[in-house]
């Protein structure tokens, strides 16, 4: 993971692999002319310092690419997988490669990214929903290939709950309305 992370940095951020100001600067090493995070420490100072929020542009794209590995890791657990033997394929699991599923992201760093629309947030949050759609790489994992909402306004607490009781209809007609569309395929082609 050090090296893919280190990888995607480089590309994302060609030329002298400066993190510039920030805590990420603290876990770069230099190696052999390259560049490389030193993840294990950087992972260490993050569990010790949770409320710390990443202060440049690199280090926010460095989040933003742990929490994708994060969502692909519990993806995996949790869609359905497919077993090649010789004979046959074997399919354990709900298959959400072939059915119509829309993704929702939600959560708080859904939500404050959403409102402070820092340069480059659409790309964080497609990086970091990735994670949840289905991977080449990975084909065995029968995550979806569907569209990815975004919960903007922090609403489908309310509206899924007390308010989705009372009046569904108008509950989901919110929902339709204020839920914003994320194409995370084509953000992340447009970062490569």
């Amino acid at each position: 993971m050090q090296r893919e992370l280190s990888a995607f940095l480089s590309q994302r951020f060609p030329g002298a692999f400066d993190p510039g100001e920030g805590q990420l600067p603290q876990f770069i090493l230099r190696r052999n002319g390259h560049a490389e995070v030193a993840l294990d420490r950087y992972l260490t100072w993050i569990a010790s310092h949770p409320h710390a929020v990443p202060e440049t542009a690199m280090e926010n794209a460095a989040r933003s690419w742990l929490a994708r590995e994060i969502l692909a890791t519990a993806t995996r657990k949790h869609v359905g997988y497919v077993d090649e033997t010789e004979t046959y394929f074997l399919q354990h699991g709900v298959n959400y490669l072939n059915q119509p599923v829309t993704v929702l992201v939600i959560g708080g760093t859904v939500y404050h990214k959403c409102q402070e629309q820092a340069p480059g947030y659409l790309d964080d949050l497609a990086l970091i929903a990735q994670g949840v759609l289905y991977n080449p790489d990975e084909p065995h994992a029968l995550r979806p290939k569907g569209r990815i909402l975004l919960d903007a306004q922090y609403l489908v607490s309310i509206l899924g709950g007390l308010y989705g009781r009372v009046d569904p209809e108008k509950a989901l007609r919110v929902m339709k309305r204020e839920l914003v569309a994320l194409d995370a395929a084509a953000r992340s082609r447009a970062t490569r």
